[in-house]
């Protein structure tokens, strides 16, 4: 059974982090970020099924399968060091060419839970392994520029090289039949190899094809059949290993790249034009039996049964059936993992999450089991290049970069219903909602605030024009604040979002990337500058409170509560860090923990809950972080009772600050009315975590006099009045 492709990725080491902050590291027994979850994405080149099961290759996620006629179950998955090329599965061990990282072998005797147990690579150079064959108790592994490896797995803990063969210089794919081994090189060449002595192989035969691009090769018979790239499939006689020649061959349409054979037939992945699968019963003249086109790019194939497993690069992992059957296949169940995630909307209670993704569409995640999450929904966009996404409710919103605004219905089973399609005026970088107003930036175009109120039919309110490129946009209270790259950060008065005003424009020394607000306090992602905080309790003199800065860049931040979550990336490797850090103190930020995120995959956007921080990585996955508060603050972040404070300054002109205790998760409303007892608007509406919250509320679009703010928790009400004079 064959199956293989190449690929270019590489994992880089470790992401050294100097602090310059140093003097603020909390101690590592106090605070802990751990990777509790992965729900991957990525390319899919390589599929196997064995015994009914699927095996599967997403990004660099080994991910184990039982796919149904119309049901899918996931047993488990582990992430590898890089993108997987090609899987062999035998007996509880499947073995899987893992690119620069040489073999993988992998225990699967519990398949909930694969656990790896032996690796083979050469670490001593950069050469991308590219597919392997099980025979016994050896392990043929084609390795690229080190040519053909014999591995001895009697002991799968601990595979052992014990010969090898240097005939080609760019050993590409592998097959065995008796004392010979059959490999393919990326230069239309075909090497024979005489293994009955696996610690002294030797070159037995040799063919040329004189400029046929050879990929991957499978032995029937007296015969090599050899997915040929864009001269499609070859025939070649192999009966006589002096005298190899070429008997049959079928130009397919696009590029032939896999191949495996199952009695008179060989199924071919042929890129987009899809599978075929030809009747080779007679070599000399193969004929097209069947096709399939996946309206994607099938890369490999494996076959049991009636059941056809295909890995599609595009459009992910698809079963078909019906092979015995004089039937034309029927399509069955299929995954989709996408391939480029760009945002993320989180539920509040953190147990669903919406993301959006550019080759695809958008994805809804189930997180009530952290450590595995679920696929549960899924919308196709074509080519609509999802790039942004918010939620509020049982809506979620997604841009595109055809300034399409997506209105759909995230309730609906495993597949989301789009409601309404709107048109933007500029392209969305990034959406936030706030009660009944969504807010996008959209690059050149600024600020846009669009009323939901009616969630199906948003309607444009307004637009703010920045100076530069609106990347990123934070609502609190009566104030928006927005990340405008190189011209810096804008402070941008709400209350009335029919004529929202700008109230302070903050030029900066570097691009401002991001922006995440909590009271009193900004956090800016200041690119080469860091981590900037300013105080912006008084907009009229916003001033810089503290910083955090080492050889990297600040790309995405987010705040809860007293933690803050910021992703860096090195300036010179790319590689990208989360950081964790304590802000009690804003004044006097402290570091808590670093987790290197995976080699150069880059993150697209971050969020934090109480619990968990979530960062997307653009062909990786979702990656899911638990960090653990430390002891010492525990009682400042989760109040012992309800609790709403009076307002200060209080008078006030025309600003003041509203805080309020809760000590439960619940439905928090809080809401002002004038002395007539007449609603004037609402400030928050929204469910909440346990915990102290403040808000800055700006009355100057209020005439003087005498008002009242309510909260409502859960079940209980509280109100205290305040006075504003002018």
């Amino acid at each position: 059974m064959k199956k293989r492709i190449k690929f270019l990725i590489f994992c880089f080491p470790f992401l050294c982090i100097f602090s310059l902050h140093a003097q603020n590291i909390i101690a590592s027994n106090d605070s802990t970020l751990d990777l509790v979850g992965v729900w991957a994405s990525g390319a899919t080149y390589a599929v196997e099924m064995e015994n009914g099961i699927s095996y599967c290759g997403v990004g660099h996620y080994f991910k184990i399968f039982d796919f149904g006629y119309q049901s899918i179950m996931e047993y488990g998955q582990l992430a590898l060091n890089t993108t997987i090329a090609d899987i062999e599965v035998e007996g509880s061990y499947a073995y899987v060419v893992n690119d620069t990282a040489g073999l993988i072998i992998i225990d699967i005797s519990n398949l909930g839970i694969p656990v790896q147990v032996g690796h083979y690579f050469e670490s001593s150079h950069f050469h991308h392994a590219h597919d392997v064959l099980i025979r016994g108790s050896y392990a043929y592994l084609a390795y690229g520029g080190l040519g053909l490896k014999i591995i001895d797995i009697t002991d799968p803990t601990n595979p052992t090289e014990v010969g090898n063969c240097t005939a080609t210089t760019a050993c590409y794919s592998v097959d065995v039949s008796g004392n010979f081994a059959y490999i393919t090189d990326l230069y239309g060449k075909l090497y024979i190899v005489d293994i009955s002595n696996p610690a002294n192989p030797f070159e037995a035969g040799y063919y040329n094809s004189h400029g046929i691009y050879f990929e991957h090769i499978a032995i029937s018979g007296d015969y090599a059949c050899i997915a040929g790239g864009t001269e499609g499939l070859r025939m070649l006689n192999v009966s006589k290993r002096d005298s190899i020649y070429e008997v049959g061959f079928y130009d397919t349409p696009d590029r032939a790249g896999n191949i495996m054979v199952e009695d008179n037939y060989a199924f071919v992945s042929d890129r987009e034009s899809g599978l075929m699968i030809f009747d080779i019963s007679t070599p000399g003249t193969p004929t097209l039996a069947r096709q399939f086109d996946t309206e994607g790019c099938v890369r490999d194939v494996s076959v049991e049964g009636d059941s056809i497993l295909l890995a599609d690069e595009s459009n992910g992992i698809r079963v078909l059936y019906g092979l015995t059957s004089t039937d034309s296949l029927r399509d069955g169940t299929y995954y989709n993992p996408g391939d480029k995630l760009t945002g993320i909307s989180v539920r509040d209670d953190g147990n669903q999450v919406y993301v959006s993704d550019r080759s695809y569409g958008m994805f809804t995640l189930d997180l009530q089991q952290k450590e595995y999450p679920q696929q549960t929904g899924s919308l196709f966009l074509g080519i609509s290049a999802a790039n942004s996404i918010a939620h509020s409710g049982t809506y979620a919103y997604v841009g595109d970069d055809h300034k399409n605004l997506y209105v759909v219905d995230v309730t609906l089973g495993s597949h989301q219903t789009v409601l309404n399609v709107d048109t933007l005026s500029g392209v969305p970088t990034a959406m936030h909602i706030d009660g009944n107003n969504l807010f996008i930036t959209m690059g050149m175009q600024g600020l846009g605030i669009y009323d939901i109120s009616d969630p199906v039919n948003p309607v444009d309110l307004s637009h703010v024009d920045t100076d530069n490129y609106a990347k990123n946009v934070e609502v609190q209270g009566s104030y928006a604040y927005v990340a405008d790259n190189t011209s810096g950060f804008y402070i941008i008065n709400v209350a009335d979002p029919v004529h929202p005003a700008i109230i302070k424009h903050i030029s900066t020394k570097n691009w401002v990337n991001d922006i995440a607000v909590n009271g009193n306090y900004l956090f800016v992602a200041e690119y080469a500058e860091g981590l900037k905080v300013y105080d912006i309790s008084d907009t009229s003199n916003v001033t810089v409170v503290d910083s955090f800065s080492m050889s990297a860049y600040a790309t995405y931040v987010d705040v809860c509560n007293n933690y803050l979550s910021v992703v860096f990336q090195n300036m010179f490797t790319y590689n990208e860090s989360l950081a964790l850090f304590d802000v009690t103190d804003p004044t006097n930020i402290q570091l808590a923990y670093t987790h290197e995120l995976w080699g150069r995959a880059a993150a697209q956007d971050l969020k934090m809950t109480s619990e968990y921080v979530f960062v997307p990585l653009y062909s990786v996955g979702l990656y899911i972080y638990k960090y653990d508060i430390p002891t010492k603050i525990v009682d400042t972040i989760i109040p012992n009772k309800i609790e709403l404070m009076q307002n200060y300054p209080n008078p006030f002109n025309p600003s003041t600050r509203i805080e309020f205790d809760i000590n439960e998760a619940t439905d928090v409303t809080l809401t002002l009315y004038n002395i007539l007892g007449q609603k004037v608007t609402t400030l928050i509406n929204e469910y909440k975590e346990a915990g102290h919250y403040g808000l800055e509320f700006n009355a100057s679009s209020l005439s003087s006099g005498l008002y009242f703010y309510h909260l409502t928790a859960g079940e209980r009400s509280y109100t205290r009045k305040m006075c504003l004079i002018k």
